[in-house]
C-alpha cells in the first residue's frame, strides 16, 4: 500500500512539474485562444503580433495593424523616408514556443528595393523571424555566412537566392513563378530567408497601393521537401481587412506538424 501510494505521489509530482514547465513556456496542452504580444506604436496608431492556438496546437501566427497606423503611411510617410526600410519589431507572446518563430518585424520600404521596375514601389515587408533579435543584429552587409545556403530540400523548388546579403536579415529567396517576375503586377509575394545554412525567416511582401484597396486574399505558401527542425509550419498566408474593427491582418495559417530531416548545408 505504501509503495503504491509513493508511486502515485511521484507520478503526480512529475505531472505537475511537466504542466508547470509547459505553462512557463506557453505550451499548455489544453490551451485554446488568441494570444497577443505587446502593442507597438506605428505612426499615429498601433500594431501587434499574435498567435492563435487550438487545443495546444498553433493554428496561426500574424500581425494586426489598426487603421490609424496604416493611414499614417497614406498621409505621406512614404515620401518622408529614404534609405533602408523603417523597421517596427513586434514581440510575440510567450506561446511563440509552440511555433518556429521568435519575433516579427513590420518593415516599411518607402521607395521599394531592387529589382528595378518590380519591387521599386512603396511596400511592406513582414518578416516572421526564426532567429532571435540578437542573432539578427550580428548579420553584416555582404556577410559571407549569407552565402552558406540551406540544403536544397529545405527550400521550395521555385525559390532562388538573389545576390547580396541584407544587414540584420541575411539572404532573400524569391519565387520565380510570381506574377511580377513574369510580366504581371506586383500585389503580394512570398519570400524565404536564410543565413548560415538555415532557413531564418518567412516573408509576405505587400504592395502599399494594393493594400489600400482593403483586399482579402489567401495564398498557398510554397513548401520545401524537408525541414531542419521539427515543428508546426504554416501552409498558407492571408492578407485581409476587417471592416468591423477597421484593421489589417497579415497572417501565416493552416500550420502542420513537420518532422526533422537532418541534411547538410550547401
Amino acid at each position: 500500500m505504501k509503495k503504491s501510494l509513493k508511486k502515485s505521489l511521484v507520478v503526480l509530482m512529475a505531472t505537475v512539474l511537466t504542466l508547470s514547465a509547459c505553462e512557463k513556456d506557453g505550451a499548455t496542452p489544453a490551451m485554446s485562444g488568441t494570444y497577443q504580444g505587446k502593442k507597438t506604436s506605428v505612426g499615429d496608431g498601433k500594431a501587434w503580433a499574435w498567435i492563435t492556438v487550438e487545443k495546444g496546437v498553433p493554428a496561426a501566427v500574424g500581425i494586426t495593424l489598426d487603421s490609424k497606423a496604416f493611414n499614417s503611411f497614406s498621409e505621406g510617410m512614404h515620401t518622408q523616408h529614404d534609405g533602408p526600410p523603417t523597421e517596427y519589431v513586434l514581440e510575440l507572446p510567450k506561446q511563440k514556443s509552440l511555433t518556429p518563430f521568435d519575433h516579427i518585424s513590420f518593415d516599411w520600404a518607402a521607395h521599394g528595393h531592387a529589382p528595378e521596375g518590380v519591387y521599386t514601389v512603396p511596400h511592406f515587408d513582414v518578416h516572421f523571424y526564426m532567429s532571435t533579435q540578437a542573432e539578427r543584429q550580428a548579420i553584416l552587409p555582404d556577410d559571407p555566412k549569407s552565402e552558406i545556403f540551406p540544403a536544397p530540400a529545405y527550400m521550395p523548388a521555385q525559390h532562388v537566392p538573389i545576390p547580396g546579403s541584407v544587414p540584420f536579415m541575411g539572404k532573400h529567396w524569391v519565387d520565380v513563378t510570381s506574377p511580377e517576375l513574369n510580366g504581371g503586377p506586383f500585389t503580394t509575394t512570398f519570400i524565404y530567408g536564410s543565413y548560415n545554412g538555415k532557413v531564418s525567416f518567412y516573408e509576405p511582401m505587400i504592395n502599399y497601393s494594393w493594400l489600400q484597396t482593403k483586399p482579402t486574399i489567401t495564398k498557398d505558401i510554397p513548401q520545401p521537401e524537408a525541414y531542419s527542425t521539427a515543428g508546426y509550419y504554416p501552409t498558407r498566408y492571408k492578407i485581409s481587412y476587417d471592416s468591423s474593427k477597421d484593421e489589417y491582418h497579415i497572417v501565416l495559417e493552416d500550420m502542420i506538424s513537420r518532422q526533422e530531416t537532418p541534411l547538410e548545408a550547401q
